[in-house]
């Protein structure tokens, strides 16, 4: 958490950053990384829901690189919000974007819609 509305409260905004490596003989996916943030009750009187965002990139090996192209790498934009239903119960409608699938610059960029239930007893 970067910021919190109370320092008592759950309430804020959370912010992460990830980093991950395999060697191209193993893997791929030489390179992967993502970044993004989350607030937890933003919206008034929903105080648990949550709204997220995040950008993440794999970068593939020279082995998958296509003839006479740049090094091949996805993108993925996704934005979700998590509501609280009940306790222990969320639903998350997610919209990811993503850009160059499979690491192809042939302008077919994907559009994924998305929804999650998640229930905790």
């Amino acid at each position: 958490m970067v910021y919190r509305e109370d320092p008592r409260s759950v309430q804020g905004l959370g912010l992460f950053f990830r980093y991950g490596f395999a060697h191209q003989e193993v893997n791929e996916i030489e390179h992967f990384w993502s970044i993004g943030g989350q607030y937890t009750g933003l919206v008034p009187g929903r105080d648990e829901d949550v709204l997220g965002f995040g950008v993440a990139q794999g970068l593939l090996t020279d082995d998958l690189r296509y003839v006479d192209e740049k090094p091949g790498r996805e993108t993925v934009l996704e934005l979700y919000y998590n509501i609280l239903v009940a306790p222990g119960l969320t639903l998350s409608p997610d919209v990811q974007v993503i850009l160059d699938p499979g690491g192809r610059y042939d302008g077919a960029d994907s559009v994924v819609l998305g929804l999650r239930a998640q229930m905790c007893l």
